[in-house]
This record gives C-alpha cells, sequence and structure tokens, in this order.
C-alpha cells in the first residue's frame, strides 16, 4: 500500500512538472503584447490584462503577502535548527530524521529555483518595483510559502510535535497560510494571474516529489523495522500422526 501511495506522489510531481513545463511555454509564445510597464511584453495577455484591471493594486494584501514571506523563512530557519540540534544531540548526522534532511534538499531546490526564475524573465511585473521593471513569473513567494507549508505538512510536524491534535492543528495553520498568501498575492495586484498559476505548479511539484522521498524512507524503515517471520512448521500427513 505504501509503494503504492509512493508512486502515486511520484506520478503527481511529474505531472505537475509537465503541467508547469507546457504552461511556462503557453505564457511565454502565446498571446503575447506589450501590456506591461514601459510597453513590457507579456504573455496571455488576454487573460493577464483585464485580470490586472479588475484587481488593481492593494497594499495592504502587498504587506501580508510579505509577512507571510517572512514567517515561510522563519519555518524553514527553525527546522533547520531542529536538524542541528538532533545532529548535535544524537551525535550523528546519520541519526536526524530523514524527513528533515530530504526537507532541506528540497529547501536548497526551491532556492535555486526562486535565483533561476529571477535571472531567467518569463514576464515583467504589472508594477515597476523601485523605478524598475522586475522578473514576475512564477510569484516566488507563492512558491516559498506554500513549499515550505506544504513540505510541512506532508512531514506533519513529526519533528516538532509529539501529540497527533497539535499536528492535526498545526496542518491545517499551514493550509490557511498557504491560502492567505495566494489570495494577498494576487489581489496585491504585483503579480500577473498568470504567474500565480506557474508558481502553484511549480509547489505541488516540488511538494509532491518530497512527499514521494519521505514515503520511500518511511516504508524502508518499517521494512527493516519488522520482524523476520518465522519458518513454518511442515505441516504433519495422517501417517506422520499414527
Amino acid at each position: 500500500m505504501r509503494t503504492q501511495k509512493r508512486s502515486k506522489a511520484l506520478g503527481v510531481g511529474i505531472l505537475f512538472l509537465l503541467l508547469f513545463i507546457a504552461f511556462t511555454f503557453v505564457v511565454s509564445q502565446i498571446d503575447v503584447q506589450g501590456i506591461g510597464p514601459n510597453g513590457s511584453l507579456v504573455g496571455l495577455a488576454s487573460v493577464n490584462g483585464p485580470a490586472r484591471d479588475l484587481i488593481g493594486t492593494n497594499d495592504l494584501c502587498y504587506t501580508v503577502s510579505e509577512w507571510l514571506g517572512y514567517l515561510s523563512l522563519l519555518a524553514a530557519a527553525l527546522f533547520c535548527v531542529i536538524g542541528l540540534a538532533q545532529w548535535i544531540g544524537r551525535r550523528s548526522l546519520a541519526r536526524v530524521d530523514r524527513e528533515l534532511i530530504w526537507m532541506y534538499v528540497f529547501f536548497a531546490v526551491v532556492v535555486i529555483l526562486y535565483v533561476l526564475f529571477d535571472r531567467v524573465v518569463v514576464n515583467y511585473r504589472p508594477v515597476l518595483e523601485d523605478g524598475e521593471l522586475a522578473a514576475s513569473y512564477p510569484s516566488s513567494h507563492t512558491m516559498l510559502v506554500f513549499s515550505v507549508f506544504g513540505m510541512a505538512i506532508a512531514g506533519r510536524f513529526g519533528s516538532i510535535f509529539g501529540s497527533r491534535r497539535l499536528r492535526t492543528a498545526a496542518c491545517w495553520i499551514s493550509g490557511i497560510l498557504i491560502a492567505a498568501m495566494v489570495a494577498a498575492r494576487l489581489l496585491s495586484g504585483v503579480h500577473w494571474v498568470t504567474d500565480i498559476v506557474g508558481g502553484l505548479l511549480l509547489s505541488c511539484c516540488v511538494v509532491a516529489f518530497y512527499t514521494a522521498c519521505i514515503r520511500r524512507r518511511r516504508r524502508r524503515g518499517q521494512s527493516a523495522a519488522r520482524p523476520s517471520s518465522a519458518p513454518a512448521e511442515p505441516k504433519l500427513s495422517e501417517d506422520d500422526l499414527l
């Protein structure tokens, strides 16, 4: 059953990766018009333009989204501190919870993606940043918050909370924070609608691959902990009984 779940998570990750690649191609190549600041080119302009005009800008939503981004960085730092404490306390990196190790790996992936799309410009933002054009696709804040708290939900906060109720509550709060970030970043008006969609697709891909990795590790751990079954006793025939 766990093998099936791991395969399913891996399949979901591949699906979201392909969707992100296809969506990025569409955004960069289809319906490209100069509707951005200073006449900058924007893909899917027939969708992004009317959405921008409808949403406008909202400073409060922008501030909320910025603080949610800081909160996700604080959560990531907390997970790093927990891993460091386990490493020191258990005197071996091999004894650190595998969920945390994989989380650090995918934190690194998120940082690489963050830097990559800051250099490779697909779309510029619908507003100027300090008077300059700034990369907009995908929404890095959306990707950051969804990835950090999404991975925390997948790991079920096992390294922080021992109580099942606390883990459940933390997962619900994380889900609310993700939803709040998506709404706030969209309503802030500093991103095109397609930027938000791209950020969601990419972060779903990251979380799905992380989930597949930790399920694989859990399955291995359970197999190692499971005692080997005793050899079956041979059945006695009627002649043996006589």
